[in-house]
């Protein structure tokens, strides 16, 4: 039987919205008053950094909900998003991780990251996941978990790992990730995606403009919970009054290989002022 004890997590007026975004925790299991209030505050935390990197979120309400397994070693072993409603961010917890372990996991923000993105179909989940993996890296950056060389680190392994997955996830990259979950085709599918979004920034970068500002507007403005690829992609053209997004997108869902991302651009997302932000000296 699952004991639920609801607490609320926080609550507060986000720029450009006109109403609150309320966010209320829920513990699925038994967890002491400690633990509770750990977890509280990691969640609080990781609300506030996505917030400062993504800006409000269209969503007037959020719950988050916790259970803490036993039998896992990792801290964070799972996560995912219900678009409800109510919605939802998932998190299983190890019941016993330490709480230095469970503030470096990147597991909830790349959930958090998902909520700016509407639901899209499955062939498109490349768009999906590729955008929530490099924003977790961005804002664990921003937010000085991580330092330059370790975001760099991860970027430059994750990219090898795509790369390594698509010489056995053969075709088109759109029917891949149709069939992620059967294939197993994880690497391929996320970090194609991350590859299309570094080449995102790379060419707003011309224009000044950064790639989380473009979504940041995208909530105001054109927010849809459920979307097609293409609807969801003029809509940021239209906001960077540019065609890059679209242009990309017609080119890498029909890719066969793995994009070419150099270790230059990796590094510019570090060191231009246009990303860098709150991370600089960090």
């Amino acid at each position: 039987m699952r004991i639920y004890v609801a607490i609320i997590v926080l609550a507060f007026l986000t720029p450009g919205t006109s109403s609150d975004t309320h966010w209320q925790l829920n513990f699925e299991s038994y967890a002491s008053d400690e633990r509770q209030q750990q977890l509280q505050a990691w969640v609080n935390t990781a609300v506030d950094n996505t917030h400062k990197q993504l800006g409000a979120l269209h969503y007037k309400h959020v719950d988050v909900s916790i259970s803490q397994p036993v039998f896992t070693t990792e801290a964070v072993p799972w996560g995912e998003i219900k678009r409800g409603p109510p919605v939802q961010v998932v998190l299983e917890i190890g019941r016993f991780a330490d709480i230095k372990r469970i503030r470096k996991d990147w597991t909830i923000y790349h959930e958090l990251a998902h909520l700016y993105m509407p639901y899209l179909p499955a062939e498109d989940r490349w768009l999906s996941e590729g955008f929530a993996t490099l924003m977790q890296n961005y804002t664990m950056l921003h937010a000085g978990i991580y330092n330059r060389g370790q975001f760099e680190h991860r970027l430059q392994a994750g990219l090898a790992r795509g790369k390594a997955d698509t010489r056995i996830q053969q075709g088109p990259l759109s029917e891949v990730s149709a069939t992620m979950w059967q294939r197993q085709a994880y690497q391929r599918v996320y970090w194609s995606g991350v590859a299309y979004f570094i080449e995102v920034e790379s060419e707003l970068a011309r224009h000044k403009l950064r790639l989380s500002d473009v979504i940041a507007r995208y909530n105001h403005c054109c927010f849809r919970p459920r979307s097609s690829a293409k609807e969801f992609i003029s809509a940021l053209d239209g906001i960077a009054k540019t065609p890059v997004f679209s242009n990309l997108y017609s080119r890498y869902r029909l890719r066969h290989d793995f994009p070419t991302i150099k270790q230059a651009q990796i590094a510019h997302l570090t060191i231009s002022e246009i990303n860098l932000g709150a991370a600089t000296g960090q």
